[in-house]
């Protein structure tokens, strides 16, 4: 086993503790021919010198760095002469007042081991504590985010060196100052109401998050802001924390997304309605079945491009940003309400649902619920069934889709496979089941198929199962479908 260096300095000094003291009690006993009175006063002082050595055999499993070990050397030392000190300014006092001084080694052993002793403890405890406080504060500095700790008025006490370097910041420029009114928020008013509401809030002891822009020394970025409480032991807010991650290129990304989507989604829907209204047209002038055949597939290939072009716009307007967090709710009437919103045709549909069961879901939930079902009932036979049951498996709900007569081709089922499963030629070309695949995703679920069977298909939705007192208060809010 290494012994580390630092620990070195304070294995040699018990040892010589030790050493010193052994000698001189080994030369009482050969002088003064007895053995118990040495013995007692070795246990003692060489006892002192023996939880020296200990602390430093100790030292080697430790994770200090040099100038930690330095400390607790400077601490060990100062022990000893403080100890040694002691005792000699003992010894002057009782030669001033005309007092016998007996056996003065022996006291001196003492004074220079405990001393020692204490000294190497206090060091030991100081240098654990900064070797902590270490730890803490490469943490703190070296994380992504922007990382501050606020007073519980606001006042910024620290601030990580992420922050300090988006602004070329010295600590004293901004330590000391309010929030709002620090560097980074004082040049945007709107971002300053946003910080005093967040910290009201906090103080509350709640949790705020927001989206704020802030100043940085290459210009104005969009942050994710939060303030949340930390309490004391009492349970009151004694101070706040303050995070920010820098999403200037995300938003930047999501506008550009938006910009192309509106751009694409209005001039494709215009063209297809233009296709829609010819097409339309030519049906009522042609006679001809070929010709009318394919008026009709061009008439209902661009009502089908319609279709999905809303789709998709009304999936884009609940994001996974823009919607809330997920909650608990029932899941039977989640399932029949969606049922009924996708039109099957109850001879069709077997709902087997405990009402006991509750799941964490959003918003959007019903929208692409709904969607998958119409989707399932596109490929469903005249005579085929769905039948929706329910299982519990640890901590998830199992919603089991057996189909009976469904015919779902291969490549629209590579929807819910993993994307480097799928090829060029094997690949969805409708996006529903991709879709209700990203949703189940966003609330920690899952979908997966077995196809296997010659006569049915089998699709598992994994929700989080949610305990009964979670249930929301508030209902989930129905989104209209295309």
């Amino acid at each position: 086993m290494n012994v580390r260096e630092g620990a070195v300095p304070i294995l040699i000094l018990g040892s010589l503790l030790l050493l010193v003291a052994t000698l001189y009690h080994a030369n009482e006993i050969i002088s003064l021919g007895v053995v118990a009175g040495p013995v007692v006063a070795l246990l003692l002082d060489g006892g002192l010198a023996v939880g020296v050595i200990y602390i430093g055999w100790h030292l080697r499993d430790t994770e200090f760095i040099e100038s930690e070990y330095s400390m607790i050397r400077r601490w060990a030392v100062s022990g000893f002469v403080i100890g040694g000190g002691l005792i000699g300014l003992t010894f002057v006092v009782w030669t001033v007042e005309g007092r016998s001084i007996i056996e003065p080694q022996f006291l001196l052993l003492i004074g220079m081991n405990g001393g020692t002793l204490a000294g190497t403890l206090a060091g030991y405890y100081a240098g654990r504590s900064r070797a902590t406080a270490r730890k803490y504060e490469q943490i703190f500095d070296n994380t992504y985010q922007l990382t501050g700790l606020l007073a519980r008025d606001g006042t910024l006490i620290e601030a990580n060196a992420t922050a300090l370097r988006f602004g070329e910041l010295d600590r004293n420029d901004v330590i000391g100052e309010h929030l709002s009114e620090s560097y980074w928020v004082q040049p945007y008013p709107e971002s300053q109401q946003v910080v005093e509401q967040a910290i009201t809030k906090a103080q509350q002891g709640e949790l705020f998050r927001d989206q704020i822009r802030i100043q940085g020394k290459a210009g104005s970025a969009m942050i994710d802001f939060s303030i949340r409480p930390l309490h004391n032991g009492s349970g009151e807010v004694a101070q706040l924390i303050v995070e920010g991650r820098d999403i200037t290129k995300i938003k930047r990304q999501q506008e550009h997304l938006s910009v192309l989507h509106t751009y694409l989604r209005h001039n494709l829907r215009n063209d297809v309605n233009i296709i829609r209204g010819y097409s339309a047209l030519l049906l009522d002038k042609l006679e001809m079945d070929p010709h009318t055949d394919r008026v009709e597939t061009i008439h209902e290939t661009a009502t089908d491009l319609r279709d999905s072009s809303e789709l998709v716009k009304e999936f884009a307007d609940t994001t996974p940003a823009d919607s809330g967090e997920t909650s608990a709710h029932r899941l039977k009437p989640i399932v029949e309400e969606v049922c009924d919103r996708a039109a099957i045709s109850t001879s069709q549909l077997n709902i087997d649902i405990s009402p006991d069961q509750s799941v964490y879901v959003d918003e959007r939930i019903h929208l692409v619920f709904e969607e998958f079902l119409k989707a399932l009932e596109s490929h469903l036979e005249s005579r085929g069934t769905l039948k929706i049951t329910d299982n519990t498996l640890d901590d998830k709900i199992e919603v089991e889709i057996v189909g009976a007569g469904l015919d779902i081709p291969s490549a629209e089922l590579s929807a819910f496979d993993q994307p480097a499963e799928r090829s060029k030629t094997n690949h969805p070309d409708g996006i529903r089941f991709w879709l209700m695949k990203s949703t189940m995703k966003d609330h920690r679920g899952d979908i997966t198929y077995d196809d296997n069977s010659d006569s049915e298909t089998k699709i598992t939705i994994k929700f989080d199962r949610a305990p009964t007192n979670e249930l929301s208060t508030s209902s989930l809010r129905p989104q209209s479908s295309a």
